[in-house]
C-alpha cells in the first residue's frame, strides 16, 4: 500500500501557468508543506524530485514540486528563463500554497534549484531554512557549460543552440547577463537570518566539491556542509534518496 497520496496542480507565476504535484502522507495530516525545487532543465519529473518527494510524504511531510516556466508541462520558453524567473516561480508556488493555508516552511534546491531556493527564501516570511543538494558557490557555474564559441555566437546573433545535459536548449544574452547580474549583487550572499542545509557529494562529477565550500563561504547566519560519499549529482537510484532522506528529517525537525 502506498503511504503517499499525488495530486496533480496548476497555479499561476505571472501571466503563465505552472503545473505541478502535491505529495501528501496516506492517512494523516501532514506535519509540514515543503517546496522542492528542481535542478536545472530537470522538471518534476525527474527522478530526483519524484523519489525525495515521495519518500518526504511517506515520512508524514506534503510537498510541492513544480516544473519551473519553459520546461515539462509549465508554460513559457526556456530561452526567456533565466536565474530571476526561477526565483519568481518559487515565491508564486509558495504563494499558491499560502491559499490554502499551506504555506511551505521549507525549500528544497536540487543543484541550481538550490541557488534559486536560497535566494527566494530572503523574499519569504514563512521559509524558515533552505536544504540544498549539489548546489553551485556561484550563480554563473551554470554558465562554464557554453563554449567559447557559443558565448561569441550569442553576443553576435543574439542566441545559440547550447547542450545541457545531452539536450538542446537555446540561450539567450538575456540569461548570461542576469547571471552576472546576480553575482555582481552577490544575491546568494545576502542575509536572511535563516539556516541552511548543503549537502554535496565528495564524488559528485558535475558540480564539484569545491563549489560547496564556496557556498558555505557565502551563507549568513547558521549553516551546515554535509559532506557524503559514493552519491551521484542526479540522485538517479532509490538508494541514494534514503540515504540523504535522514539527514533532511533530522535539520526538519530540529528547524
Amino acid at each position: 500500500m502506498a503511504t503517499y497520496l499525488s495530486h496533480k496542480v496548476s497555479f499561476n507565476s505571472g501571466q503563465l501557468t505552472l503545473a505541478g504535484v502535491i505529495e501528501l502522507p496516506a492517512g494523516m495530516p501532514a506535519k509540514a508543506m515543503l517546496l522542492f525545487v528542481h535542478c536545472f532543465t530537470c522538471g518534476k519529473g525527474s527522478l530526483a524530485a519524484v523519489r525525495v518527494s515521495r519518500a518526504l510524504a511517506s515520512a508524514g511531510y506534503g510537498v510541492l514540486r513544480f516544473d519551473l516556466r519553459g520546461l515539462g508541462e509549465s508554460d513559457g520558453n526556456f530561452a526567456d528563463c533565466n536565474l530571476s524567473t526561477m526565483v519568481q516561480d518559487i515565491v508564486a508556488a509558495s504563494a499558491f500554497l499560502q491559499l490554502y493555508d499551506a504555506a511551505p516552511i521549507a525549500i528544497i534546491g536540487h543543484s541550481m534549484g538550490g541557488t534559486a531556493g536560497l535566494i527566494a527564501a530572503q523574499q519569504l516570511a514563512n521559509v524558515r531554512s533552505v536544504i540544498t543538494y549539489g548546489t553551485p558557490g556561484s550563480t554563473t557555474h551554470v554558465l562554464r557549460y557554453i563554449s567559447p564559441a557559443q558565448l561569441t555566437q550569442i553576443e553576435q546573433d543574439g542566441a545559440a543552440t547550447v547542450l545541457f545535459a545531452g539536450r538542446p536548449f537555446v540561450v539567450r544574452q538575456q540569461f548570461i547577463d542576469d547571471a552576472h547580474g546576480h553575482a555582481e549583487r552577490q544575491t546568494l550572499a545576502q542575509p536572511s537570518g535563516k539556516p541552511a542545509l548543503l549537502m554535496h557529494s565528495q564524488h559528485d562529477d558535475v558540480v564539484l566539491l569545491d563549489q560547496a565550500y564556496v557556498l558555505r563561504g557565502q551563507m549568513r547566519g547558521s549553516s551546515e556542509l554535509q559532506v557524503l560519499s559514493g552519491l551521484g549529482h542526479m540522485l538517479a537510484n532509490q538508494q541514494e534518496v534514503q540515504r540523504i532522506l535522514p539527514n533532511i528529517l533530522a535539520w526538519l525537525a530540529e528547524h
